[in-house]
C-alpha cells in the first residue's frame, strides 16, 4: 500500500493491460493506470467505503508504438505517485491538494485532516484510542452536515465546535450532558507532537 500523507491510502498503480511490458501487448486497447484511493473520512459512505478506483489515461494512447506507450506509462505512473500523490497530497474523493508546507504544518489543515491527523499522533492507551475513532466519526459526520468539514482549523471557533457537539446529539442514538462533557474532553486533547 501506498501511503499518501495525513490518514489516506491507496493500492499499488496497476496498469491495464496486464501485459502492457510483455512482447504480446496490443496497441489496439485503451491504456491506463488505475489504483484505488481510501480516505478514513469515508469510510461509512456505502460508495466510498472500500475507496474510489482513479482511473489515469494522462494521453499515453497517443503513442503509436509499444516503446513510446510503455515509456509513457512509466511517467504517468511516477508523476501520479510522487507528486500528485504524495507532493501534492491529492484527495481524488474531495477533490483537493495541499502542498507541502501545509502538510508540515498542522495549523493549514482543514477541520477533518487535522482531527484525523491529531488522532494519529496521540499517545494513549488503546481503549482511549477506540473511543477517539468513534467520537471522531461522529464529529466528522456532523461537520459534514454544517458544511464545517473543509473549514481551516485556525478558523475554527468555540461556536463551530458547540454546533458540531449539538449535531452529534442529534444524530448519535444514545446522548446525554455526560456524553457531551466526553466528547468535549477528547476534542480537548494535544497531540504530543504539535502544542501551539
Amino acid at each position: 500500500m501506498i501511503s499518501p500523507p495525513i490518514g489516506c491510502s491507496c493500492s499499488e498503480i496497476t496498469v491495464y493491460p496486464k501485459n502492457w511490458n510483455l512482447k504480446g501487448a496490443s496497441l489496439a486497447k485503451d491504456w491506463y493506470i488505475q489504483y484505488y484511493f481510501h480516505d478514513p473520512s469515508f469510510k461509512t459512505d456505502p460508495k466510498l467505503k472500500y475507496g474510489k478506483l482513479c482511473i489515469v489515461k494522462g494521453g499515453i494512447n497517443r503513442f503509436k508504438t509499444l516503446a513510446e506507450r510503455r515509456n509513457a506509462v512509466k511517467v504517468l505512473m511516477d508523476n501520479e505517485l510522487n507528486i500528485v500523490l504524495k507532493s501534492e497530497a491529492y484527495n481524488p474523493i474531495t477533490r483537493t491538494k495541499r502542498t507541502s508546507n501545509q502538510e508540515d504544518d498542522p495549523v493549514k489543515l482543514n477541520l477533518v485532516d487535522a482531527l484525523t491527523y491529531t488522532v494519529g499522533k496521540l499517545v494513549c492507551s488503546k481503549h482511549t484510542q477506540e473511543d477517539l475513532k468513534s467520537v471522531l466519526k461522529y464529529v466528522i459526520k456532523a461537520a459534514k452536515f454544517l458544511q464545517l468539514d473543509f473549514l481551516p482549523i485556525d478558523q475554527v471557533k468555540r461556536k463551530h465546535v458547540k454546533l458540531i457537539l449539538e449535531k452529534c446529539g442529534e444524530i448519535k442514538p444514545r446522548w446525554s450532558p455526560n456524553t457531551f462533557n466526553s466528547y468535549r474532553a477528547y476534542l480537548s486533547m494535544r497531540s504530543a507532537e504539535y502544542t501551539p
